[in-house]
Parts: C-alpha cells; sequence; structure tokens
C-alpha cells in the first residue's frame, strides 16, 4: 500500500519513544503503512544498533516499539528531479529563513509536493516557519497549505479519548523527548487534562499565527 503521509524522523522518534503512534493513527483512520518516512532514517534512528536507539529515543520500550513497527512504514528514496527540487527549497528559504531548513525537511517538502501526498506529520517547527517565510516560485509551499500536522496537534488530536490522561503520564515520563510538551505536561503524577489542552491549543495557536495556514485546520 502505497504512503500517503509523510512522517519526519523527529515525530517518528517522539510519537514511538511516548508509544502513541498507534493511537494516533486509529484517531486519524490512518494504517501505519501508509506512513512513509525517509530511507535513511534507519541509519539516524540507529535501528540496528540498540543500544544507539535506546539513548536516541530516551527509552528502551520506545525504542522497541519503533522497531516493531520499523518494517511497516514505506521508505522514500527521492529521485533526481525531487533532490533537484529539495535544493531549490533551501535555496529560496535562504532569502527569508537562512539557515532555518535542512535537508531532510526539504526532501520531505519536495516529496509532498511532487507525489501529491495529502498530509506530512512534521516536528521541526523552524522548518514550518522558514516555508511559510519563503517564496513559492516552484509552488511548494501551495501544494502543502492545510497538509501539516505539528506534534501538539497530534497529540491534542488523542485528547477526547479516554485513555487520554493516561497517555499524558506515558510523555510526562519522558522530559528529555520533546521541551514543548514537557513544558505543557509537566508532571506525570497530577494531569489536569483540561490544563493540557488548553497549552496545546494556545501553543498550535501560536505556530498558526506565525505560519498562516500552512498547518491541517483541526
Amino acid at each position: 500500500m502505497a504512503a500517503t503521509v509523510a512522517v519526519d524522523t523527529d515525530i517518528l522518534l517522539k510519537t514511538c519513544a511516548y508509544q502513541i503512534l498507534d493511537e494516533i493513527c486509529a484517531e486519524l483512520e490512518i494504517a501505519l503503512n501508509n506512513l512513509g518516512i525517509l530511507g535513511d532514517t534507519r541509519y539516524v534512528l540507529a535501528i540496528r544498533d540498540r543500544a544507539k536507539c535506546d539513548a536516541k529515543l530516551h527509552s528502551t520500550i520506545g525504542a522497541q516499539y519503533l522497531i516493531d513497527r520499523f518494517s511497516k512504514f514505506e521508505k522514500f528514496e527521492p529521485t533526481p528531479e525531487e533532490g533537484d527540487l529539495a535544493a531549490n527549497i533551501i535555496k529560496e528559504a535562504q532569502i527569508g529563513a537562512p539557515g532555518d531548513l535542512d535537508e531532510g525537511e526539504s526532501i520531505l517538502f519536495s516529496i509532498c509536493a511532487t507525489r501529491g501526498l495529502p498530509l506530512l506529520f512534521t516536528g521541526d517547527k523552524r522548518s514550518i516557519r522558514a516555508l511559510a517565510k519563503m517564496p513559492d516560485t516552484f509552488g511548494v509551499k501551495g501544494k502543502l497549505t492545510g497538509q501539516i500536522w505539528c506534534l501538539e496537534q497530534l497529540v491534542l488530536r488523542l485528547s477526547n479519548r479516554d485513555d487520554f490522561e493516561g497517555l499524558c503520564r506515558q510523555i510526562a515520563v519522558l522530559p528529555d523527548v520533546d521541551d514543548a510538551l514537557r513544558a505543557i505536561i509537566r508532571h506525570h503524577s497530577t494531569i489536569n487534562v483540561s490544563d493540557v489542552r488548553a497549552g496545546l491549543a494556545s501553543y498550535i495557536q501560536d505556530l498558526r499565527d506565525d505560519v498562516g495556514d500552512l498547518l491541517v485546520d483541526n
């Protein structure tokens, strides 16, 4: 089954460390084999070196969670044309946000635009902001408008689940995985779901104020 959602390494790492990827897919009615990741993710997350993988995810259980699902994801290998487009995206980004867009994100932007993928999960807020600031000479920004999910949106989407408080505890016990979620979900022993929802919504609105309609309207 061909992928319909591109997932960057940051989102993959964090949702597996927190062990919430299955719940996110269930909420969005997306199968794991509908997710696509860059082919070099196996090296970036050290899938075949268990000690390094554990360290990258800050969790032995999270690393096993990732490894158990890794074979189900489509592995993207950019075509020469997609590589050229990614290089041009980086050049365009230098105009408004020099240094804020890295190669991996630019390749995912290129793949999404070229292959017509309807959704992108990314944890790289700097890259979203860089995309918002850049001119749209190659039409990439237009094709990604309304298609990007950030990590906080995905977590907020889980907030109506009966087990959301438990999911928050899973996040809170790994404070080194994500700074924003650490600030929003501070203590695993005292989870106030309403406060978490409000914190996530405020963070998302701040990002939306910067990037306009690039984010999914959820």
